[in-house]
């Protein structure tokens, strides 16, 4: 009795690898191409694009994109300092952050007067390795120095600070054991079905506060990933202000004022194709200087100088600007406001230490 094909095929195929040179290996091709070719017709995917199979599960695969932060901007050095999608039509206006309220805490003395108890928090090896992800911008030898800790370390245990606020946030400092001073600050803060919504992370230096960002769930449900990044401007116009990047390549700058007992705030986006909008919910004048900040601003058609003031007609997109020193100005913009958010230390929805209060 004849055997069938299948079996013929699954002794040859053994045979063939039993005969094969070890130190060659044994050459396995998918009965399906995946990319086009001259000679192959039923094909999955171009091959003129920049795609790319990857290994998800047992005889599971899936194609992805990639994306060169030289071709496009939207992937940035660390994407995971994205916020997700694309920039949303309903959008949150959130204040920048200040840091007086991480101020003068330095020492454990100082976070006792205020309020905070000392407790042990545990941080197992995959908890750790699950945040040191969220802070990828880090280079591991930034990120030991930041939690204190070196490679080869086992410790678990680690001694915090915490206090719950009157706005029910929770707020934890981690102390430097070898300096006695604050090392850094986190806070996060629940929804009422019990998840994290919103964490800020304050780095500090030898116990003063100097940068904040903050990742939170806004209340139409957009991820957003805020560097803030404190005060710039004149005397007159020293507004507090913060950044963020969607995947769409759309930046969006806020500004917030608190002088005089002042809590008014403003943020405009610059979109992909270089086109600006001042964002509904705004302060207008704030937005205005959002805008400004982001290449809104007028320039004189005679001396082709900036007039120092906010122009609806730099709101229009590059391609229909005649003006170069607009268009460039906005590309500069792009330039460093990418490099902020790169650099900032965004802390994710998972906070480094999960104290019950």
């Amino acid at each position: 009795m004849p055997k069938s094909s299948t079996i013929d095929d699954a002794i040859s195929f053994a045979e063939a690898v039993l005969a094969a040179d070890p130190k060659k290996g044994f050459r396995v091709e998918h009965a399906y191409k995946y990319f086009s070719g001259a000679s192959n017709k039923n094909h999955l995917i171009d091959a003129s694009k920049e795609n790319q199979i990857i290994f998800t599960g047992p005889g599971k695969a899936r194609v992805i994109e990639m994306l060169d932060s030289n071709l496009d901007k939207r992937s940035g050095l660390f994407p995971q300092h994205n916020s997700v999608g694309n920039f949303p039509e309903q959008f949150e206006i959130n204040p920048s952050q200040k840091l007086s309220r991480f101020q003068g805490l330095s020492t454990a003395n100082l976070l006792e007067d205020k309020g905070f108890f000392n407790t042990t928090a545990i941080l197992t090896k995959r908890k750790l390795s699950l945040i040191q992800n969220q802070f990828a911008n880090l280079s591991p030898l930034c990120f030991e120095e930041m939690m204190c800790i070196s490679s080869d370390a086992k410790q678990r245990d680690f001694n915090v600070w915490a206090c719950c606020d009157d706005n029910a946030e929770i707020v934890i400092a981690y102390m430097n054991p070898y300096l006695e001073v604050v090392q850094f600050f986190q806070s996060y803060r629940f929804n009422e079905s019990g998840q994290i919504i919103d964490v800020k992370h304050v780095v500090c230096e030898t116990g003063i506060p100097i940068v904040l960002n903050q990742t939170m769930i806004d209340c139409y449900g957009n991820h957003r990933n805020i560097a803030h990044v404190g005060v710039t401007g004149s005397k007159v116009n020293s507004f507090y202000n913060s950044l963020e990047r969607f995947d769409d390549g759309s930046l969006v700058w806020t500004s917030s004022d608190y002088k005089f007992g002042k809590n008014e705030t403003g943020s405009a986006v610059l979109l992909d194709d270089g086109s600006i909008k001042l964002l509904e919910g705004s302060n207008l004048e704030l937005a205005q200087f959002s805008a400004r900040n982001l290449g809104a601003e007028a320039i004189d058609p005679k001396t082709l100088k900036w007039k120092g003031e906010y122009s609806i007609e730099g709101c229009i997109s590059e391609d229909e600007d005649k003006y170069i020193t607009r268009r460039e100005y906005k590309a500069q913009v792009r330039k460093k406001v990418n490099q902020i958010i790169d650099g900032a230390c965004i802390p994710g929805l998972s906070p480094i230490f999960l104290i019950n209060i």
